[in-house]
């Protein structure tokens, strides 16, 4: 054992000797440095539907939710005089079922005059965006995981995207500096399906690349205006206005398939998207209060409905409205927030209409970890004519039926989520 460790202590001094003109130049040209962080939630869900599926009426889910790793590798140059500096991120997602490990990988350039981003990352109509939702706490209320067991009647409108939001497909993203309070931000996305590496949704493909087909967008703009003040009495306002414009593009591409009724939805040509949000928080010595409004006006839906006629089919659609509002307060390793989403929709000619009614409770344990509860009310309010003309296009679809979802018409749920939090 001695001959060994001598025989390392001797291997140790002789590679550090040769390392050290390595690490003399490292010390000139520094290498980029790593970081990683990440978050999960472990999450029970008790919930019950009024109008169950199957056995997926109500019950207990267990589930690790919303878990990434993200792998920071940052470093700064100068350019013309000035430093800046760049960062690369990797985000590998804990979703067992996610069609791809990574769900987020961009590279970010950073200096005085802004911000540059590139590659698959969310667009500036999510960056810029302020509203209720950023006030809601445990997994987001009535835009957090809830969602994940209840029963969606045909057409109602959720969550807190716009129509035609880009999520994490490739793009690239300016963001400019904050003068006066004012700061504006851009986005270019040449197809709304194509993410990362992969050849689906390239943007000279004009079908969807999804099973069953969806309209999807080319050529998608975003922009978004955010202005944030700060008083001396200990108020801070943030407003935001954000708003997409795209070309739409049916599910499938090619002249009308007037085969069945699903094949006519695929593809009868669409509007354009042409949606916009409002929203804005107030935050004022632990208290918060949120808001934003969606208008996503006709965006994706059917231009002409006579290109779709059928028995069921008895009026026109659109893409609905949404408001929602929330406020928290922050008291020592506690916060309480309370928030209300409501929603309508025309669809098949009838009101739709959403109301989510939700409160949340956190409560820290230590730097990164909390314990968290969140309780949700559903009142989702379809009609029948909406429901027979889902269940008309599912007859339609063959073997791809199974992948659609029962026409329904109503669905009042409640869901209770328990669960603790890990950020690092």
């Amino acid at each position: 054992m001695k001959k060994l460790l001598l025989g390392s202590t001797a291997l140790a001094i002789c590679i550090s000797g040769l390392a050290s003109p390595a690490q003399a130049a490292a010390s000139k040209d520094k290498m980029p440095s790593l970081r990683i962080s990440g978050e999960t939630k472990a999450v029970t869900h008790i919930f019950k539907n009024s109008k169950p599926r199957g056995e997926f009426g109500y019950g207990t889910l267990f589930a690790m939710e919303d878990s990434t790793v993200r792998f920071h590798v940052e470093d700064d140059f100068t350019f013309m005089g000035e430093k800046q500096k760049v960062d690369w991120l990797l985000g590998v997602t804990g979703d067992t079922n996610a069609p791809v490990a990574a769900e987020e990988n961009r590279l970010r350039f950073r200096g005085n005059w802004g911000v540059l981003y590139f590659g698959t990352h969310q667009g500036a109509e999510s960056i810029m965006a302020r509203g209720a939702f950023a006030v809601m706490g445990a997994t987001g209320g009535f835009d957090g995981n809830g969602m994940d067991t209840v029963i969606k009647p045909t057409g109602v409108l959720t969550g807190t995207d716009v129509i035609g939001a880009t999520k994490y497909a490739d793009k690239v993203t300016y963001i400019t500096p904050r003068v006066f309070g004012v700061q504006l931000g851009a986005s270019y996305t040449p197809n709304s399906e194509h993410k990362g590496e992969g050849s689906d949704g390239l943007p000279h493909y004009h079908s969807s690349t999804k099973s069953p087909k969806v309209p999807f967008d080319q050529s998608s703009w975003a922009g978004g205006i955010n202005f944030l003040r700060e008083f001396e009495c200990g108020l801070s306002i943030t407003l935001s206005a954000t708003g997409i414009l795209a070309h739409s593009n049916p599910g499938q591409r090619g002249g009308l398939d007037t085969s069945n009724l699903f094949n006519r939805t695929t593809t009868a040509r669409v509007h354009d998207t042409k949606s916009y949000a409002l929203g804005g928080v107030a935050e004022y010595f632990g208290f918060e209060l949120g808001a934003e409004w969606i208008d996503n006006g006709n965006s994706r839906q059917v231009k002409n409905l006579a290109q779709i006629t059928d028995p069921t089919l008895v009026g026109g659609f659109d893409a609905g409205e949404a408001f929602s509002i929330a406020a928290g307060y922050t008291f020592g390793a506690n916060r309480l927030a309370a928030g209300y989403y409501g929603s309508e929709r025309k669809y098949n000619g009838s009101k739709i209409h959403g109301n989510i009614y939700s409160v949340t409770y956190d409560r820290k344990l230590a730097p990164g970890l909390s314990l968290f509860a969140e309780g949700n009310l559903y009142n989702l309010h379809g009609t029948q004519q909406a429901a027979n003309f889902q269940n008309a296009i599912q007859a339609s679809a063959g073997t791809l039926s199974s992948k659609l979802d029962d026409g329904r018409k109503r669905n009042n749920a409640h869901a209770v989520l328990l669960g603790a939090k890990l950020k690092f």
